[in-house]
């Protein structure tokens, strides 16, 4: 299914993405230092073995803390990681020793990893051709992923992404000797870029942006997609697209479903429950029909809005009258393809024997609320 792309460039910089109609993903730009895939020099200050964990000084206020592997670290040693989880509520950055650089077609590690091709990818003959340009270009030391972009490109643009990524490695080393603890070694771009290379397929994706050096770059780059398009008129690119109301949405506690009923979204300290309630459809004469229609309308928005407000952790969603297992079945059924292309890790454990359906989502980054 293609998606649509709207990055909107003024005082704050975010990128929308649609698919058919409908708001799925919203990002807004932060100056967050500490941000996800951001290459950092630390300094040993604790190791724990009991939690299986040492402790960083990355030059914040909260300590990053590190999985013990099987390397061996020393208090004071200085070491140079990569975040993988940004801070959530009192923990510091979660944090790893093997450092990925994602490029537009490949994505290159250094540390312990293995070359291979992104499973996305099926056609044998293909997976054949990409693993074994990832060899050929492998350095030591190095492992190379091959991403879906990758996918029938020439040989020629592959490498020189390749080259592209192994430079700012080199970058990263030259920084290394002479920083001090706290220094950013690499920084991702910006959200724009970031959403852009992690979502946007150029084979068969619109984009939209207010921006001329961007639509500059991408037209150029993908000449054969002509759903490219620069947005110059005065009024905001959100509003014209009838986006700016979507967007709000991830604001408020409660959110309406077009057919009378409502969820509401409360955020406790342990999780997150959202609560489907049948709303202006509340007459006594309500049927197993329209109870089962409510609840399908609902698992597709709950869906929607736990990928909008990036929710993490465990997250309990209590439908109307969903002791019914045929029901449960159907909800489950629409509540799984929603969620089919999150790129966050999501344990759906269903209904409990209580009825409540309950889930829980990888936490990343701050929530959208």
């Amino acid at each position: 299914m293609c998606k649509q792309f709207y990055v909107n460039i003024g005082s704050k910089q975010s990128v929308a993405i649609l698919k058919e109609d409908m708001l799925t993903e919203f990002s807004e730009e932060t100056n967050e230092k500490f941000v996800t895939d951001t290459v950092i020099k630390g300094k040993i200050t604790s190791i724990a073995p009991s939690l299986n964990a040492v402790f960083v000084d990355v030059g914040d206020i909260k300590t990053g803390y590190l999985p013990i592997t099987d390397r061996k670290f020393k208090l004071n040693q200085e070491v140079v990681l990569q975040i993988r989880k940004e801070k959530i509520d009192d923990k510091g950055v979660c944090l790893s020793e093997v450092i990925n650089i994602a490029g537009d077609y490949v994505v290159i590690g250094k540390g312990k990893g293995k070359c291979g091709v992104s499973s996305k990818i099926t056609d044998d003959l293909e997976r054949k051709r990409l693993k074994d340009l990832a060899h050929q270009y492998q350095e030591e030391g190095y492992f190379i992923v091959m991403r879906t972009n990758a996918y029938q490109e020439s040989e020629e643009i592959i490498r020189k992404d390749i080259e592209k990524v192994y430079q700012i490695f080199y970058n990263i080393e030259d920084q290394t000797h002479n920083s001090n603890t706290g220094k950013v070694l690499y920084k991702v771009d910006g959200i724009i870029k970031k959403t852009l290379n992690k979502y946007f397929d150029p084979k068969k994706d619109s984009l939209i942006t207010n921006d001329l050096e961007l639509y500059h770059e991408y037209f150029y780059q993908y000449p054969e997609n002509r759903n490219i398009k620069l947005y110059s008129l005065e009024y905001d690119l959100y509003d014209y697209y009838n986006i700016t109301a979507q967007i709000n949405t991830i604001k408020y506690k409660k959110v309406w479903l077009k057919s009378g009923g409502y969820i509401n979204i409360d955020y406790t300290e342990a999780m997150t429950v959202i609560d489907v309630n049948s709303g202006k459809n509340n007459s006594s004469v309500l049927s197993d029909d329209t109870f089962l229609n409510t609840n399908l309308e609902a698992a597709i928005e709950c869906a929607r809005q736990i990928t909008l407000r990036n929710i993490g952790g465990i997250i309990v969603i209590d439908f109307i009258k969903s002791e019914d297992k045929t029901m449960q079945k159907q909800i489950l059924s629409v509540f799984n393809d929603r969620m089919s292309e999150d790129k966050l890790i999501t344990t759906i454990g269903g209904f409990t024997r209580l009825g409540l359906f309950e889930m829980i989502r990888q936490k990343s980054g701050g929530t959208n609320r």
